[in-house]
């Protein structure tokens, strides 16, 4: 009662599409682990088929605060069925839209944190570091926050791009840059956000003390299935509307090691010119090499 009364230091948002199986547990994961911070959690069910909504209304009822036999007695629960499926992106900003929290934490409904006070540890870090989003590690995960990496970083380092399985996001800043862009469905949203966090002179960053569990990829199959068409072909599709809207030299800014094949060890190290900027490969060889020359090694 008395956590349902504070004011929401993080609204929590999880977008789900079918496969109640998986978010049921996402949601009680969430009610069980986090204790210490004031929150709000949000789902959206965007048109699911199967036995979410009658879930959803289920685990309502069991955070009603004068219901002795309630399961997550007094945590501050809402849902919303939408008719339509939204997708990820214009979900998540259904859900926030009426937000005042300090900070927004985007979940996938097949993410379990895994890791004592991971909420808590999340924002320490991006208050401590000037995160204006700071994610997690995962072994199911685009790019640096893979777990198998943690031996070759910091605990804590900045990063060029966050995935949006799981990302914490101070909420001033997410509005400043217009949140998430609706013309992305569902894929590369997370790298369009964070280009644009970079853009405007943002840091984001990874804390590697905070491991959450993820499935990767269920919602999105079933989505790929129903177009007839395969996940992998699903995020081409995404990787050139990216493209298409940033330049291509993208792809080499947020995928530069696997350009030079450079060891882990050097990731953090390379792709800061002498002026500040971050390196972006140019086109040709002879281009490239004296590029390379130019690099400031940190």
């Amino acid at each position: 009662l008395i956590r349902r009364a504070m004011k929401p230091k993080v609204d929590i948002v999880v977008l789900c599409y079918n496969r109640c199986d998986l978010t049921l547990p996402c949601l009680q994961q969430v009610a069980h682990s986090v204790k210490q911070t004031p929150y709000r959690l949000s789902v959206v069910d965007n048109a699911s088929k199967d036995r979410t909504a009658s879930m959803l209304r289920w685990f309502k009822a069991n955070t009603r605060w004068y219901f002795p036999w309630a399961k997550y007695r007094g945590v501050n629960f809402r849902y919303h069925v939408s008719p339509v499926n939204m997708g990820f992106a214009r979900g998540n900003n259904f859900a926030v839209a009426d937000s005042r929290a300090e900070w927004l934490l985007f979940i996938n409904n097949d993410c379990y944190p895994k890791t004592e006070f991971w909420l808590e540890r999340l924002i320490d870090c991006a208050e401590q570091n000037g995160f204006a989003m700071c994610g997690p590690t995962s072994e199911a995960v685009l790019g640096i926050q893979q777990m198998k990496w943690n031996d070759q970083f910091p605990m804590v380092h900045e990063a060029k791009f966050l995935s949006g399985l799981c990302l914490l996001v101070r909420r001033k800043d997410f509005e400043e840059v217009g949140g998430w862009d609706e013309s992305f469905f569902n894929g590369d949203e997370d790298l369009d956000l964070s280009i644009r966090m970079r853009l405007a002179g943002k840091k984001i960053g990874v804390n590697r003390a905070v491991y959450v569990e993820h499935l990767g990829e269920r919602s999105m199959a079933l989505v790929a299935k129903e177009r007839g068409i395969t996940v992998r072909q699903w995020y081409q599709k995404t990787r050139h509307q990216l493209l298409t809207k940033h330049g291509v030299h993208w792809q080499h800014d947020l995928f530069w090691w696997e350009n030079f094949r450079t060891p882990p060890s050097e990731w953090p190290n390379i792709g800061v010119l002498p002026n500040g900027q971050y390196f972006q490969f140019p086109g040709n060889a002879q281009a490239q090499s004296a590029a390379v020359g130019e690099l400031r090694f940190v």
